[in-house]
């Protein structure tokens, strides 16, 4: 009997816009400019931040990025569900 090889494909939790399937389109709400991607929040964090209490936005369904803005320095954090691929 002869099997043939079958490939398996493991499903992975990820982040859409760490890696780049949804652009980061947020405007501004002091000066109406475009913001930009600060990238995720775990990566501020420290080498204890694995024993810190998670923040309600902090889930694991959720990656929390911050956003910038250049041009005035308004930030804000943002949450955008995982998806599996």
């Amino acid at each position: 009997m002869k099997f043939d090889k079958v490939r398996v494909r493991f499903m992975e939790i990820i982040c859409p816009v760490c890696n780049g399937l949804t652009p980061v389109d947020a405007l501004c709400p002091q000066c109406g400019r475009p913001m930009q991607d600060g990238g995720p929040v775990d990566d501020y964090l420290g080498s204890y931040s694995p024993y810190m209490e998670k923040s309600m936005w902090q889930e694991q369904n959720y990656c929390v990025h911050l956003l910038y803005c250049p041009d005035c320095h308004y930030d804000v954090r943002a949450a955008w569900e995982m998806v599996i691929v």
